[in-house]
């Protein structure tokens, strides 16, 4: 009882200074002023909640009902003015003071009770903000709470300050800027941090375009669990955009960054270039190049692009796009080579009563690799031979003029397609006894061959789709769409599979007066796991009075992986009642309930939240209730949270 008391004292004193500030000072926009200072006149805001959260665990291994109690108050108070003659320096201030206090009960008993308070604030002094030159001071300090799902709440103390140089010359504006930051953070996840960064931007837009130059470079200290991580990074970027005329434009960037963690450093640097050009009013080009490399401790990457597009409308209604692009990397040894070309079209008409889209796209893209394969001696390779399609060695490309195959004990040699016989599928290798021979049908031989490592190939893919678009009525939307994607090995070790694959996926979507209608198929023909899904939905929308608002909504989904006929359901609806009695009233209620059923997945969620918010004078309060429930039914494992949150502030005025 004496917690009660002593908070509704402590608000009443804060209510009553609130309403000597709002109500006493003067109306002018300054509370104290002379021709050396002024003071504005105070804002002050005021926020005080309480928050009541149970959450009740219950499972095959543990039971738990946590009840934990949150007071949290906090006062707000903002000012700000100048100093000496001509305004030579400006200034804000602001005090957040907070106070929290914590009581945590387990089982109905109080197992931990807590009180901290924190003076967050923020001040910030210009001096000579009207000068060519001005410099900025500030430091402030914030406190910020951090929420899971499963876990209790973590809290983060930061302190910062710092300081901005800015030199505002005309030809070459230049800003420095410096930030120091220190934060704390305790709770589920507890971790300190101090970081020191450094950053400078120079603009020039005179003779050459619109050019920057900026230049950044921090040091972070990060400690969790007693392991500190220190961090160096450094990065500069230039770019310039240069206009020829209003229809070419040239656009340039390079970028520099480096950085040094866990004794590892890591540097890159790129350049690109990107010219825009419109020839006509309906023909338009662009090039690019770009240019990347990335130094590692041990190897390097390297990369080179060059692009070309073209775009211009043939008719009245269609369109079309080209492209055309080559790139090569290297890394670790390994270089590829892309190239690739496209045609697009897209074809638009309004149609009575609707609209009808149809547009189509074909690409021609080719691989190729440079790397040098290496041979593998493998010895002895243990195989018990059968008569029938044969066992598979373990190795992949393998040679096949390099296998020799011998009894167990390696003296005794047998004989290619008389004792044994050897099939290649892509890859991989099979072995196998052939009928008559010396070989006992299930002996154990032994096998020397030579494989090839780092195989790679070269191989072309060939893309298209199709898609069509109707809408009639301004109701109704009709769509299907249809992609393939099919490789083709062209040189090199060739692999087990090539990549063809095709989909198909169908929309259609009716909306009637208060109701909206969705069904989603989609059918995934891949050659490494096909599979088809399907989404129904459907919402309603009411407005029965222009201060009530409902909807409730609801969906079924159901995916299937067609080769191992794994079926995955999920079932939704939501609703929502929304009701403005008045202005200063806002009253809503919100539910929602999701099931999934899946072969391993199989879980249930169920929640409401109802919430009243208002306005009395210069007041807001807002009073909220939360329930929600979680349970597995693989697991067994349940949780339930029932949470009430009520708050009343005065927002800064």
């Amino acid at each position: 009882m004496k917690l009660h008391f002593r908070v509704i004292c402590k608000n009443l004193w804060v209510i009553l200074i609130i309403v000597i500030f709002t109500g006493v000072t003067p109306t002018e926009s300054y509370a104290f002023r002379s021709q050396f200072y002024e003071i504005e006149k105070p804002k002050i805001g005021y926020d005080f909640s309480y928050e009541f959260d149970n959450e009740k665990r219950t499972g095959t291994t543990r039971e738990d009902d946590n009840v934990t109690e949150t007071y949290t108050e906090s006062l707000d108070i903002k000012t700000g003015g100048w100093l000496l003659y001509d305004r030579l320096v400006t200034y804000n201030l602001r005090l957040s003071p907070e106070w929290e206090q914590l009581r945590m009960h387990s089982d109905n008993e109080l197992e931990n009770e807590s009180k901290n308070a924190v003076l967050a604030y923020f001040a910030q002094m210009t001096l000579l903000p009207y000068k060519p030159y001005t410099f900025d001071l500030y430091a402030g300090r914030s406190r910020s709470t951090f929420t899971t799902t499963f876990a209790e709440k973590s809290k983060a103390e930061n302190d910062s300050y710092g300081a901005t140089v800015n030199l505002k010359y005309n030809i070459l504006p230049t800003m420095f800027k410096y930030r120091h930051d220190e934060s704390t953070q305790t709770g589920f996840f507890s971790s300190e941090n101090e970081s020191n960064k450094y950053n400078l931007v120079v603009n020039h837009d005179k003779f050459l375009g619109e050019s920057e130059l900026s230049v950044s470079y921090s040091d972070v200290s990060t400690s969790f669990r007693n392991i500190t991580n220190e961090t160096e990074s450094l990065s500069a970027i230039f770019r310039n955009d240069y206009s020829f005329n209003t229809d070419v434009k040239l656009a340039s960037r390079q970028n520099y960054s480096s950085s040094k963690a866990g004794g590892f450093t890591t540097s890159r640097f790129s350049l690109s270039e990107a010219l825009d050009w419109k020839h006509k009013k309906d023909l338009k080009t662009h090039y690019s190049l770009r240019y990347a490399k990335t130094d590692f401790e041990t190897f390097s990457d390297e990369s080179t692009e060059l692009g070309f597009d073209l775009s211009t409308r043939l008719f009245e209604k269609l369109a079309a796009s080209y492209f055309i692009s080559g790139a090569s990397s290297k890394s670790a040894g390994l270089e590829v080579r892309n190239y690739g070309t496209g045609l697009g079209l897209g074809y638009s008409k309004e149609i009575p009563q609707g609209k009808l889209n149809i547009s189509t796209s074909h690409s021609y893209n080719m691989s190729a690799s440079d790397v040098e394969s290496e041979l593998d001696l493998i010895r002895d390779e243990s195989v018990i031979l059968t008569t029938g399609p044969g066992t598979e060695l373990l190795r992949k490309n393998i040679v096949i003029d390099s296998i020799e195959v011998t009894d167990a004990s390696g003296t005794i040699t047998y004989n290619k397609d008389v004792d044994y016989s050897v099939r290649k599928i892509g890859s991989r290798t099979l072995i196998s006894r052939v009928s008559g021979s010396v070989i006992g049908d299930g002996d154990t031989v032994l096998v020397d061959y030579t494989n090839l490592t780092n195989a790679t190939y070269d191989f072309s893919t060939f893309s298209e789709s199709y898609t069509i678009d109707l809408t009639l009525w301004s109701a109704l939307r009709l769509s299907y769409g249809y992609s393939h994607s099919v490789q083709r090995f062209l040189a090199g070790t060739e692999p087990d599979n090539l990549q063809d694959d095709s989909s198909h996926s169908a929309r259609a979507e009716l909306s009637w007066k208060w109701s909206r209608t969705t069904v989603d198929y989609q059918y995934m023909d891949r050659s490494d796991l096909p599979s088809e899904s399907l989404k129904i939905s459907e919402t309603f929308t009411f407005t029965p009075h222009r201060t009530v608002f409902f909807s409730l909504s609801g969906s079924y989904g159901k995916s299937r992986f067609i080769e191992t006929d794994e079926i995955n359901r999920i079932y939704k609806v939501t609703s929502r009642l929304q009701w403005f009695p008045r202005r200063s009233i806002n009253y809503s209620v919100d539910g929602f309930f999701t099931e999934q059923d899946g072969e391993i997945v199989k879980t249930r969620e169920t929640g409401i939240s109802s919430q009243l918010r208002l306005s009395i004078g210069i007041f807001d309060v807002s009073a909220e209730y939360r329930f929600g429930n979680s349970l597995d039914r693989e697991s067994g494992e349940e949780r339930t949270n029932n949470l009430i949150l009520f708050k009343i502030g005065a927002p800064m005025s």
